[in-house]
């Protein structure tokens, strides 16, 4: 089955994952220091456009970093300054002299699943909820109907242009080795290379995610709930759908996702079954 070709020598699960992902529509490249990988397509995306470096943080200087990252990125359109360390058990704790001077901590763990069958703990509530798969290039709409509303609640929204700019990435994304019959460029229901899941109330869009294939595994992406229809078992019950359809349509057995180290979304996910594979650590600062 087609799948993102992933970098070889990355020993991050989670980074080797996010560089096959983000470049998929970009360009990746491997540097003596580490990885170089460009999204133009989305310079606000940090981790479409970023470093990933050999070794522990404690190899250079935060100014060496900003320095190196620099002279990768100075010609190209970029927001933020994204570097990541290729150490899967680094400690958060070795980024302090980079917190001193103004950046950003990533502290972000890799969960993966292996099997066919996640544990939802529950039955979806709240009216007749349907599941299916998406027709990402004619549904755009709705989809991001309900991205829009799930960012907006976030702490720290990404913002309208942002979430725009992150459905036509993934429209993008699900197109690549597409041979489904329709427009060429123009993700289906039936792409080779993955799916986007929602589940609908009344006709209306309520939940999405994407499960992609990188490197022969399944990628989750973009999960949410709008929040009107949260704690209702939805958001749960549409991935354990999903991942039973991908995991059969696309030859998967193993699902991988990156979220926050020890956050509410960590303990979700490991609620239904997903386990720690390694860390993602790195930093960000706005340029």
């Amino acid at each position: 089955m087609p799948t993102l070709v992933v970098p070889t020598g990355v020993r991050s699960p989670g980074w080797r994952s996010d560089l096959g992902l983000h470049s998929a529509l970009g360009s990746l490249e491997e540097l003596p220091e580490g990885w170089r990988c460009e999204l133009p397509s989305i310079p606000d995306n940090p981790f479409g456009n970023m470093l990933v470096l050999r070794g522990a943080p404690g190899a250079r200087t935060p100014q060496a970093v900003a320095a190196l990252f620099d002279d990768h990125f100075g010609a190209t359109e970029v927001t933020q300054l994204c570097v990541g360390w290729d150490d899967p058990g680094a400690d958060a704790s070795t980024l302090a002299p980079f917190i001193a001077q103004g950046f950003q901590a990533i502290d972000d763990v890799a969960l993966a699943f292996e099997g066919a069958e996640l544990d939802t703990g529950r039955t979806a509530t709240g009216g007749d909820v349907r599941l299916r798969r998406l027709d990402l290039g004619i549904e755009t709409a709705r989809v991001l109907a309900c991205e829009l509303a799930v960012d907006a609640r976030r702490a720290t929204p990404y913002g309208p242009v942002a979430v725009r700019r992150s459905v036509a990435w993934s429209r993008a994304v699900l197109a690549v080795g597409d041979t489904a019959d329709g427009k060429e460029g123009e993700p289906t229901a039936g792409s080779e290379i993955g799916g986007w899941y929602g589940a609908e109330v009344d006709g209306q869009v309520v939940a999405t995610l994407g499960i992609v294939s990188v490197g022969g595994h399944g990628r989750l992406q973009s999960v949410g709930t709008h929040p009107s229809h949260r704690n209702r078992g939805i958001g749960s019950a549409l991935l354990a759908w999903a991942w039973r359809d991908a995991a059969a349509r696309l030859d998967l057995d193993r699902l991988l996702l990156i979220t926050s180290r020890d956050g509410d979304a960590e303990r979700f996910y490991r609620r239904m079954g997903f386990r720690r594979t390694g860390g993602n650590l790195g930093v960000l600062r706005a340029v």
